[in-house]
């Protein structure tokens, strides 16, 4: 390979060219040239060296899976993504690589705001193969992207079915039920998390927030947070729901420290700055809380009302 590769670099071509040919032949009964050609370019990053030898070696086997597989992780890292979809497309599913293949294309196809064309490819792949956990993860995952909450709920309960002790598909279906608005299920999905894996820091986090949003169970739900926060101590995210316990227990100063830090960590997230204002108010300074306001809804996409409500009623009463 890297004898293919000096005699390319210094313009000797057929000669590159004849061993690169070479090596996509052997590729197909020596495996053993695919994890050379991974750990010579791919694992150091060496993309653009990588892809003149996946090229040559293309030229002698055009449809290896294999190569073409490798072929798109190297365009992917160069963030060359329309290439790396053209390589994804050609693995076929008798392949090791199908799996991550189309994982793969699917979200190459979802960046590109493709998500019914990502949908399609989940679809085929589990028509290819039906006890595929993942590619019914991912078609829930996509699903839930579209907000077709009831389909994203099925396939990632179809995923649970062929594994069900993974803690990721669990967490997946918390989100999703979150987002359907069916508490519940999600806090129901939470505690299986926690189960299967007790140091799941966005598990943890996510059940005690939820509690702390719903105003129940805010002793649980402070350990539950603190608990994250040992795994994950710098995180914003899991620092606001902490304050955001102590505010509901009615404990301001105590949430306004925390959810300042948050802001400090993370300073572009409307919840987290709306939080913020929330305490200020508590506290009665206003000119804090329409500060944390407006920045918050510089930041938010939807759902504007109760805020733009909320930076009138102190307008209106001055600060």
């Amino acid at each position: 390979m890297e004898l293919g590769y000096y005699y390319y670099s210094h313009g000797k071509m057929a000669q590159a060219e004849e061993i690169f040919k070479k090596l996509g032949q052997r590729s197909i009964v020596e495996f053993e040239v695919i994890v050379r050609l991974i750990q010579l370019y791919l694992d150091k990053k060496k993309y653009d060296e990588g892809i003149v030898v996946l090229n040559g070696m293309l030229k002698a086997v055009p449809d290896s899976p294999e190569i073409n597989h490798v072929a798109g992780i190297a365009f992917y890292g160069k963030k060359d993504n329309p290439s790396a979809l053209k390589h994804f497309m050609k693995v076929t599913p008798e392949s090791r690589f199908y799996e991550d293949a189309v994982i793969h294309a699917s979200y190459i196809l979802s960046e590109n705001k493709q998500n019914e064309e990502a949908i399609k490819i989940l679809r085929l792949a589990i028509d290819n193969e039906p006890q595929n956990a993942e590619f019914k993860y991912y078609l829930g995952t996509f699903y839930e992207d579209s907000e077709q909450f009831d389909k994203a709920a099925e396939f990632i309960q179809a995923a649970i079915e062929l594994d069900a002790d993974n803690p990721r598909y669990y967490f997946r279906l918390g989100v999703v039920y979150d987002k359907w608005n069916r508490k519940e299920g999600s806090m129901t999905a939470m505690r299986k998390v926690i189960e299967l894996d007790p140091k799941h820091a966005n598990a943890l986090n996510y059940l005690g927030y939820t509690y702390a949003d719903l105003g129940t169970n805010l002793d649980e739900a402070e350990q539950l947070i603190k608990e994250a926060l040992k795994y994950k101590p710098d995180d914003g995210y899991i620092t606001d729901s902490l304050g955001w316990v102590y505010y509901k227990k009615g404990e301001y100063e105590k949430a306004l420290q925390y959810l300042q830090k948050a802001v400090e960590i993370v300073p572009d997230d409307p919840i987290i700055l709306e939080h913020l204002g929330d305490a200020y108010l508590k506290l009665n300074n206003k000119s804090g809380a329409l500060k944390y306001y407006k920045k918050s809804l510089q930041y938010k996409e939807k759902d504007k009302e109760k805020l733009e409500q909320k930076i009138r009623e102190i307008s209106t009463n001055g600060s």
